[in-house]
């Protein structure tokens, strides 16, 4: 039997449209981010700048013969996952993101979102990060196996839906010191989705579209951190004073080296 390639495995999930349906995107220019507009999203998704520009870029990309720009992820495969309040687009070629930091640990991600809301609530530097996987489709376990296996230990930080399920229970029944984190924000679509509804008022997970913003459940977290969504432009000061408190409550980084 042939190996099935990522690119199969994301129309498999249904993650995306097949081929012939895909809207024609195309990539005119990436620089780094600097659109007021892409700037308030991320404030509104809790995501520093500092710490989105470490890992996204601001592209510039034509779709049904108009030009729009958004946030840019780059895969391995050399494609990228653009998006914004509004839109999300595969461009292709597809593939997950492996991001190397010499570790012995490695946390998974689906989504971009969710590995920069792990990497803001991070206490340590950023030479005590973990590899990170961002899969960036909802794949099964076995496309990632061996890429995750060698690890010591394995943080899972996948959405609350079935495919995270699915991958999360399998990948602890299968590999040694593999951690499924996903009762930290129990009740929460994904692990973004917690950190910008901290303070609402419970309600059932309903499924997200990247259209939607801030507005989900409580959750029992440092009152500090409860900032109301949309909130005012933050200057430095403020973003490093709330990204402390975050850490403090948060069981993960220098509190915690080996997230256990």
């Amino acid at each position: 039997m042939e190996p099935i390639s990522f690119e199969q495995l994301v129309l498999q999930s249904g993650s995306m449209e097949g081929p012939g349906n895909i809207p024609p995107v195309t990539v005119e220019q990436t620089h780094p981010i600097r659109s007021t507009y892409l700037e308030r999203y991320l404030w509104e998704r809790r995501i520093p700048l500092d710490v989105a520009r470490l890992y996204l870029l601001e592209a510039w990309y034509r779709w049904e013969k108009n030009t729009y720009h958004a946030l840019a992820f780059p895969d391995n495969a050399g494609g990228f996952e653009l998006f914004d309040r509004n839109r999300k687009f595969h461009v292709p070629p597809f593939g997950p993101t492996f991001i190397c930091h010499q570790s012995k640990d490695i946390a998974i991600f689906r989504s971009a979102l969710d590995l920069l809301t792990f990497a803001a609530l991070y206490a340590g530097p950023i030479q005590e990060f973990p590899d990170f996987l961002i899969l960036n489709a909802p794949i099964p376990f076995r496309a990632v196996q061996q890429i995750i296996a060698p690890y010591i230990h394995k943080h899972v930080f996948l959405p609350n839906d079935g495919a995270g399920i699915a991958f999360g229970n399998q990948a602890v029944h299968t590999l040694q010191n593999c951690h499924d984190h996903r009762s930290l924000y129990a009740g929460y679509p994904t692990i973004n989705d917690w950190i910008c509804r901290i303070g609402a008022a419970a309600s059932p997970i309903i499924p997200q579209s990247p259209v939607e913003s801030c507005n989900l459940p409580n959750a029992p977290v440092n009152a500090s951190i409860a900032l109301k969504c949309p909130y005012p432009r933050p200057t430095a000061s403020r973003t490093n004073v709330a990204r402390s408190n975050v850490a403090r409550s948060y069981p993960f980084g220098r509190y915690n080296k080996n997230f256990q």
